[in-house]
């Protein structure tokens, strides 16, 4: 699949527009699936009681789709690196240059 896409220079362009979109699509979805409670609670004994199992599958589908995301956009949806710089300067280092 990837060297078809090199070999087709037309389609490449194309390509990039459509895995941002699946990107997008992902992040729509997590979104949505974040907010649905429907399975989070189940009729017990005592009354409701939490549903773990479906609480957990649930964590797992959208930790998932965010790692996926993230690797079809890791510009947009990547983890934010910042790399700091810092330069000391000793001013007998400078002298020596002079």
């Amino acid at each position: 699949m990837r060297l078809w896409r090199y070999r087709h220079l037309e389609f490449k362009g194309m390509y990039s527009v459509a895995k941002q979109e699946q990107a997008e699509l992902y992040v729509e979805e997590l979104r949505e699936r974040a907010r649905d409670d429907s399975n989070d609670l189940i009729p017990g004994i005592n009354g409701l009681s939490s549903n773990a199992g479906a609480i957990a599958r649930h964590r797992l589908i959208i930790d998932t789709d965010k790692w996926i995301a993230c690797k079809l956009l890791p510009k947009v949806y990547g983890e934010k690196q910042q790399v700091e710089n810092t330069l000391i300067v000793h001013e007998d280092t400078l002298k020596d240059l002079k």
